[in-house]
Formats: C-alpha cells, structure tokens, sequence
C-alpha cells in the first residue's frame, strides 16, 4: 500500500515537472494581464510551437494570437511616436512657420530691388549646363509644391474624418474594456495569450486615441506651417525660373551675337571673291546662306520662348484659379454669385478647338527641322574630310585652275564645317524649343480642360441668371439694337481676309468648299444615279447605299462647312468689342447643328436614301422634308443669336435676349418632334407609331410625349433663370436629334 501511494505520488510528481518545464517562465502567473515584452511574447511563441504536447490546431491557433499581438504592440509603438511628433509640432510648427515667414519677407525685400544676373563672359556650353542643372533644381521645387498642395487638401478634408475616427476608437475602447477572456475549457497558455491579445489591443486602442487627440490638437499650427513652406516654395519657384530665363536669356543672346558675327564674316567672305573663280563665289554664297539660316533660327529661338513662357504663365494661372475656387467653395459653398463669377471664368477660358491646329502646325515644324538637320549631317560628315570635300566640289572645274583656287577652297570649308556644326547646334535647340512649347501648351490645355470641367459639373443646377419678368424683359430692345448694329458687324468683315490668310488651314478649308459648291448639282445627279441602283439585280448592293450616304454627307457639308471655317477663323483674331470676339465662336459652333440638319434635310431629297433605299412614300418624305426646312430656318438662327449675346454680356449674367432666342428655339423643337411622328415611314415607324393609328403602342407614345415635353421642361428652366442647365440638356438633346436621324 505504501509501495502504491508512494508510486502515485512519483507519477503525479512527474507529470507536474512535465507541465512546467513544457511552458514557458513567463506562464507562472496566470492571473496577469499586463503587456509582454517582445522578448516574453517571442519566447512564448517559440515554446507553443515546441511543445508536443498540444495538437496541430491549438499550435497553429497561439501561433495566430500571438502574431495578432505582435501586430497590435507595432501598431501602438506607431501611434505613441506618431502622436510624440503631433506633440513636436504643437509647440514647434508656429514659431518655424513665423520663421520661414520671417526670411521670406526678407527675400521678397531683396528680390523686388535687384533681380537675378548672368555673368557676362558665361559661354554656350556652360550656359546650356547650368540651365541643365537649374532646370533639375526647379523639377525638385515643383515636386515638394506638389506634395505640400496634397498635404494641405489631405488636412482640408481631415477635420469630419477626425471626428469620425475619435468616435470608433473611444466606441472600441469601451468594448475592449467591457470584454473579459473566455477560461471555460481553455489550457493556462491559450488563457495568456488571449489576455496578452486583449491587452495589446486596448494598448493599440489607447495610443491611437491619444495620436487622433494630439492631431486634431495641432492640426491648426501644421497647416499654418504648411502655407508658410508652402508660400516659400512658390517664392523659390519664381526666383528659380527668373534664373533659368536669364541664362536661357543670356544663351539665346550669345547664339544671336555669334550668328550676327558669323555673318558678317560670310558675308564679307563672299565679297571678297566676287571676282574670284565661281567655285569660290558658290561655296561663299552656299556658306552666306547658313549663315543666314542660323540667324533667322536664332531669332525663331526667341519668339519660341517668348511664347513657352506665355503658355506656361497661362497654365499657372489656370491651375492657380482653379485651386483657389475650390477653396472658396469648401469654406463658402456655391451661391448664384459665386456661379456668375464662375461663368465669367468659363467664358474666359481658351477654345480648345486652336490647340488642335497649333499640334498640327508644330508637327510641321518639327518634321522641317528634323529634316534640315539631317541635312546638315550629312554635309558635317562629308566635311570631315576637307579634301575629299573640295575635290567633289572641283570635279567639273579644269585641273589647272582647281590647283590654282585649291587653298582658298579648302580655306572656305573649313569655315563651312565650322558653320554647319553651328547649324546642327541651332537646330538641336530649335527641335528642343518646339518640344517644350509644345508641352506648355498642352499644359494649358490640361488646365483649361480640368478648370471647364469643374466649373461645368457646378454651374448645372445653379441659377444663372434672375427668373424671366417684365422687368428683366426691358433691356431687351437696348440689346437687340447691339446685336443688329451695323458698327460691330463691319468690324467683324473687315477682319476676314485677314483672319482667313492667319493659317494654311483655312484657304484649304475655302477650297473644300468651292469644290463642293461647284459640284454641287453633279453631286445630286450622283446620288440619283445611286438610286436608280437600288433594286436592280444587277447593280443593285450595299456598296449603292454607301455610296448614296458618302455623297448624302458631301452634300450637307458644303455650307457648314464654311460657316466653320469663318468662325475658327474669326475666333482667332483679338478683337477689342465682346460682340466681335463671340460671332468667330457662335459661328464654328452653331455650324455643327447646322450640319445635323442639313443631313437631315439631304437624306430626304426626293431621290435620296430615305425615299429610295428605305423606300418611304414620296408624300412622307415631302412632308417631313419640309418639317425639317421649318426647323431649320428657326432653331439655327436662334442657337447663333444666343451663342452670341450669352457671350457679349458675360458680366451681367446671362442676357435676357439668349433667353428668349434659345426659347424660340426650343419651342420649334419641341413642335419638330410632335409632329415628325405622324409622317414617319420605314424603321422608325415600328418605333414610334403613326399618330392616326388607331392602336398605338405604349412605347410610341411615352417616345413622342417625351420628345416633345423635354424641350418644353427646359423653356421652363430657361424662365425661372436655369439657362445654363437648359443649354446643357439641349446639347444632349442635339445628340438625341442626330441618333432620330439614323433611325430615319
């Protein structure tokens, strides 16, 4: 019996010494719920994985809360340095910003009584390396820009998300609170380790309440320190491209004087042997002449430049507007106001129709220069060897008198060698200038872009202009009398020659539309033709009614095609009176509604696609012809006056004159669509059934009443001073009008 109980007690020994020494020291207390070291929680980790004793899952399950742990522990750590440096910046970002302020408003001193200088003795080559290195430097500067704007918007918007994320983190640290550890049937080591996890996560909740309290404490100070550095950058930025302009400035000025010098020397050359053997008058002509190459690019250099600078001031301008009413509008909100301010920015804003002639011109440009400086290639390596050189200039010149001018020949190519690589140089930076003017002007363009759209996604629900009244109807006469005055019209047409000879696109475009009006009626007698194809066996195909739609298109492009060209045209030209600046863009845009119509009005000729290909009777499409006709006569006349009045009185909103034009209008459109329907014939009749049917489809009627209800909705947006929000809908209805053309 002793034997028995000494046996049980040996066993019971052993089996305690198996459990303590297979978990680790720093499970000798159970009940303890404060936070592991890093060194507790590893040891830990490594002994659950080493132990035997537990299964594949409780391993796998200690592994996960313990890294959990971990995770927590890093993410607090994170929090506590963040909210050290919130700390940091509450007592230290005013008195940096008051600093940065301070020098600033010394260098501002210093800037505005003496302005950045060039050494007068720099050379090209290192003129072109500083330029290289300065430019590096401005990269650099418009970088931290960039990121500082995106620190001031992320902090604009942090105040609500600050709220929000106290509100969750002090919600989840009284859940976390509240919570206890589940000991039900739980091994002491998976007791620890959830107490460790719960503790971790209170810990990380606690540090990431104290980082959002000390953020939200020092957010004000940040952000002052922000607009200081910010203030400073542009500062720095300015006086950085002051100081590439002036090396570029001093370059531009070296290259002109040396092309001048380079010149005169040619030029004096070739006077010296205008008695001389020709060879030598022609090789001192052909080097006059690059000389005089390089001197005209030098001075194409500088109105290149001239010109970058313009665009990149735009650009600037562009994206500094656009960023300041954003601001305006997160502090103040929109208000019909504020909308007319925006209007008028929107009207200010560059057509984006010229940047697409300007690509066009530039890429010529480039290919003319591209194609010089081959050429200039070519002849630097013929010219490397001098006397390979003049004696294929001297083949055809007797022996006799080629020894005799040998010398002088050889003399004037190694002066042309010289001046070719001068060329090569010019053309270099010539290709480099067009380069860079071309990405400031698509800078622009980004800019403008991004500013209309903006100003476009808030202007459609606002009021542009007061709800039509008697009162508001009494300017009416006084505006109609400008419209009509014979003063604005007569400077618009003296302006046209001119304006027309202001691009090769334009008497191109003149061209187009002489031939298509000097063919005019061999282009209806073609299109007939095509229609004496449709049904014949023999010639009858898809190609007849392609060609049928090619010729359609022709037809109705003729007249606006050249209302077009006379408003890009037009729009071009700098007009003092904002009468004569808006008929250049009324026209080019009114001329696409008018080629939707006249599309329209040539698919229903009498021998024309929709009567003879789509078989429609001859009375329908007489009758909708004339629908058309009608339509035409009015909506376009009116879209032309409102374009122009909406754009000759930007400052006092929208004109009530626009208003009325564009009511006219839209009534007229409105009458289009309700009775088009009655005389629809082919395709679309099984869309939109005849009005005297006597069983009309649902579908039918919900098209017609919609088509004929909307313009009228949008006249009454237009009375109660929603003109911009009419002129949008009606661009989508133009589109709608050119989708009813194809289903015709």
């Amino acid at each position: 019996m002793i034997h028995l109980t000494l046996r049980s007690f040996v066993l019971s020994a052993t089996l305690v010494l198996v459990q303590l020494f297979s978990t680790p020291a720093v499970f000798a207390q159970d009940d303890a719920t404060g936070l592991p070291t890093a060194e507790e929680l590893k040891a830990a980790a490594e002994a659950a994985a080493a132990n035997q004793e537990l299964t594949e899952e409780q391993r796998t399950r200690l592994a996960d809360v313990y890294s959990r742990t971990q995770s927590q522990l890093t993410r607090a750590t994170e929090a506590r340095d963040k909210a050290a440096s919130y700390q940091k910046a509450l007592k230290q970002a005013a008195g940096e910003a008051k600093s940065i302020r301070a020098a600033l408003e010394t260098d501002l001193a210093v800037a505005e009584s003496a302005s950045y200088e060039v050494p007068d003795q720099i050379g090209l080559e290192e003129a072109e390396q500083k330029i290289q290195a300065e430019r590096s430097t401005l990269t650099n500067l418009e970088d931290s820009a960039s990121r500082i704007a995106a620190s001031l918007k992320a902090e604009a918007d942090r105040p609500e998300q600050l709220r929000n994320e106290l509100s969750e983190n002090q919600a989840l640290m009284e859940r976390l609170k509240a919570q206890s550890v589940d000991t039900a049937n739980a091994s002491a080591s998976r007791i620890r380790a959830e107490k460790w996890l719960l503790a971790a996560q209170l810990e990380a909740a606690e540090a990431g309440n104290a980082k959002l309290e000390a953020e939200q404490l020092s957010r004000p100070m940040r952000m002052d320190l922000l607009r200081a550095r910010q203030d400073r950058i542009a500062f720095d930025l300015r006086l950085q491209r002051e100081k590439i302009k002036a090396y570029e400035q001093q370059m531009l000025s070296v290259r002109q004087d040396e092309a001048r010098r380079a010149l005169d020397e040619t030029a004096s050359m070739q006077e010296s042997v205008a008695n001389a053997h020709p060879a030598l008058q022609i090789l001192a002509q052909d080097n006059t002449l690059v000389s005089a190459e390089v001197t005209a690019r030098t001075a194409a250099l500088e109105e290149l430049k001239q010109q970058e600078d313009l665009a990149t001031e735009t650009a600037l301008r562009f994206e500094t507007d656009l960023e300041n009413i954003k601001r305006k509008l997160a502090v103040l909100g929109m208000s019909e106001a504020l909308g007319r301010v925006l209007r008028e920015q929107q009207l200010r804003l560059p057509n984006p129709l010229y940047g697409r002639a300007d690509v066009s011109r530039r890429d010529k440009l480039i290919s003319e220069a591209s194609l010089k400086q081959l050429r200039y290639e070519d002849e630097r390596r013929a010219l490397q060897s001098l006397s390979g050189y003049v004696d294929e200039r001297l083949a055809e010149v007797d022996p006799v008198e080629a020894a005799e001018i040998r010398d002088d020949m050889i003399e004037l190519a190694r002066s042309r060698r010289q001046l070719v690589g001068d060329a090569i140089d010019v053309e270099t930076t010539y290709l480099r200038a067009l380069g860079d003017l071309d990405f400031a002007i698509r800078r622009v363009e980004t800019s403008a872009r991004s500013y209309r759209d903006f100003i476009s996604e808030r202007l459609l629900w606002i009021r542009s202009a007061p709800a039509i009244s008697l009162d508001r109807l009494k300017p009416l006469p006084k505006e109609i009398i400008e419209l009509l005055s014979p003063v604005h019209w007569w400077n618009v047409v003296r302006e046209v020659p001119a304006a027309l000879l202001g691009s090769v696109l334009f008497p191109v475009l003149l061209l187009v539309f002489a031939i298509l009006l000097r063919y005019h009626k061999r282009l209806l007698g073609m299109l007939e033709k095509t229609s004496s194809d449709v049904g014949s066996v023999a010639r009858d195909a898809y190609r007849v009614t392609m060609e049928g739609l090619l010729l359609t298109v022709l037809l109705a492009a003729t007249w606006p095609l050249l209302m077009a060209t006379l408003g890009l045209a037009l729009d071009a030209v700098d007009f003092d009176g904002r009468m004569e600046r808006s008929v250049g863009f009324a026209l080019h845009r009114t001329a696409t509604y008018f080629f939707g119509l006249e599309l329209l009005r040539y698919l229903l000729v009498s021998e024309g696609l929709v009567r003879r290909h789509f078989r429609w009777t001859e009375q329908s499409v007489k009758r909708i012809a004339s629908k058309v006709w009608q339509l035409e006569v009015i909506f376009i006349p009116m879209v032309f006056v409102a374009i122009v009045a909406n754009r000759s009185t930007p400052q006092e909103g929208v004109s009530v004159l626009t208003s009325i034009a564009l009511i006219i209008g839209l009534v007229a459109l409105s009458r289009f669509f309700m009775q088009t329907p009655g005389v629809a014939q082919g395709e679309l009749k099984y869309l939109i059934a005849m009005r005297s049917a006597q069983r009309q489809s649902l579908l039918a009627r919900l098209f017609r009443w919609f088509m004929t209800a909307l313009p009228l909705a949008l006249v009454v947006c237009i009375l109660l001073g929603y003109t911009h929000t009419a002129t949008q809908f009606l661009a989508s209805l133009v589109g709608t009008l050119a989708l009813f053309t194809g289903l015709l």
